[in-house]
């Protein structure tokens, strides 16, 4: 359900995510040794994780699991094994529309460097 449906490993997602759109274009030695590793730990870390649930679990009960979900985000959905189950609600959709808003308002007080550059 939810998120898991998307993808089995949301969190790692988010750190590849934000850790490859700010290696982007900040392409400087610092930057790169800031983000390039916190990018190549989420793609291994993926794999680290599944292989470890799968061992952890009987090889049905791993199939019963996984059989609607994928590692790569949308794919399941793409693929027809998974439907979201009804529309989000309009406070997560919010809150959702308030963090990042507030995200991206605030990185130039804090972080120094407005996002949109």
């Amino acid at each position: 359900p939810g998120i898991a449906g998307l993808t089995r490993q949301p969190l790692l997602w988010a750190l590849a995510l934000w850790s490859g759109v700010h290696l982007l274009p900040n392409g400087d030695l610092a930057h790169v040794l800031l983000f390039a590793p916190m990018l190549v730990f989420s793609f291994v870390g993926m794999g680290i994780v599944e292989r470890r649930r799968r061992r952890a679990m009987a090889a049905e009960t791993w199939a019963r699991l996984t059989a609607r979900t994928s590692v790569w985000p949308f794919a399941a959905l793409i693929a027809g094994r998974w439907r979201p189950q009804g529309m989000p609600s309009l406070v997560r959709l919010a809150i959702w529309a308030a963090s990042w808003a507030a995200l991206w308002y605030l990185h130039e007080p804090v972080i120094g460097v407005w996002p949109g550059v």
